[in-house]
């Protein structure tokens, strides 16, 4: 690559340069059409320039999403490699475990939680976990499902030196995030902005307050974070509501989507009583899907449950 570099028909141009040489001649295209357009007299040959406008801003559209999801991708693969879990005696030490389950519980289940290709990222940043005996810096991750609170560990430097690859990596790969509390669904806390007054009343500043939520209704915790600054501490607020407002959604979406399948099986089961007690036969005018058996099954439920209970009971 350096040596591909160095030649003269690359006038100083890297390789990233090169690549994304492609991509900017694609966004000047509509640029191009609409002068065309502009010195177009026949109408019909008009018409096919606007037509082409359109399918090409459409495709750099579609394109610029797709370049976006891959970036997401990569950066929650990123800390899906640097995320630590905590084996459930670190996290409660007092607990007693026979020796027969110690081989099974010592990693966490949810270690490839990030894994899945639908999750997204939506914000991350460094905040302030308000605690007693002393405040502790930690590393927000909000997810379009979950929120994760982690505290940066950085990687020894007799490690560092041991692999290569994480050398050569940069320096993201020379931290990691131990999870520090169990994952947040976005459906199991309430958000609270603290007002400046209140806080100053409490020695603090630029805070909000998480209070997490068990599917019994019972509070479980309650989480003071201090951002750095008031920008910083609306920017949370902000994507935290439209995320769980966002997370509201598909929720109430695949609920219905549940309804109405629940609510079809209900009414073809009401014909199929009615028909036997006027002595019919079940397949006669019936829809197909119950000619074939009721084959037919409720419409497939996203891999991302809706509440991470699931995976901690």
């Amino acid at each position: 690559e350096k040596w591909c570099e160095q030649d003269p028909r690359c006038n100083r141009l890297q390789l990233t340069d090169l690549l994304v040489a492609p991509m900017q001649h694609c966004t000047k295209l509509p640029l191009l059409l609409h002068n065309v357009r502009k010195y177009t007299a026949n109408e019909d040959e008009r018409r096919q320039v606007a037509e082409s406008i359109e399918k090409v801003e459409a495709s750099l559209k579609q394109l610029e999403e797709k370049m976006r999801w891959i970036k997401n991708f990569e950066r929650v693969q990123e800390i899906q490699r640097q995320i630590v879990w905590p084996a459930v005696t670190e996290l409660d030490p007092r607990c007693v475990i026979p020796e027969s389950l110690k081989p099974s519980l010592s990693k966490q289940p949810c270690e490839k939680l990030l894994a899945c290709p639908k999750r997204q990222l939506l914000h991350e940043g460094q905040v302030t976990l308000v605690e007693t005996p002393k405040p502790l810096d930690v590393h927000l991750f909000l997810f379009d499902d979950i929120l994760l609170i982690t505290k940066v560990k950085k990687v020894p430097r007799k490690l560092k030196q041991l692999s290569s690859d994480t050398q050569s990596s940069g320096q993201s790969d020379r931290v990691s995030y131990v999870v520090l509390r169990q994952p947040l669904a976005l459906d199991r806390f309430m958000l609270h902005d603290i007002s400046a007054s209140d806080a100053a009343a409490s020695g603090i500043k630029h805070c909000f307050t998480l209070v997490h939520i068990s599917r019994y209704q019972q509070i479980t915790g309650v989480f003071t974070f201090q951002a750095p600054c008031d920008t910083t501490k609306a920017t949370w607020l902000t994507q935290t509501r439209e995320a769980m407002d966002g997370y509201a959604r598909v929720a109430s979406c695949q609920s219905n989507s549940f309804k109405d399948n629940a609510d079809t099986k209900t009414e073809d089961k009401e014909l199929i009583r009615a028909r036997e007690r006027r002595g019919e036969s079940q397949f006669v005018c019936l829809p197909r899907r119950l000619q074939n058996g009721h084959r037919d099954s409720l419409r497939s439920v996203p891999t991302k449950s809706r509440s991470m209970d699931a995976v901690f009971i």
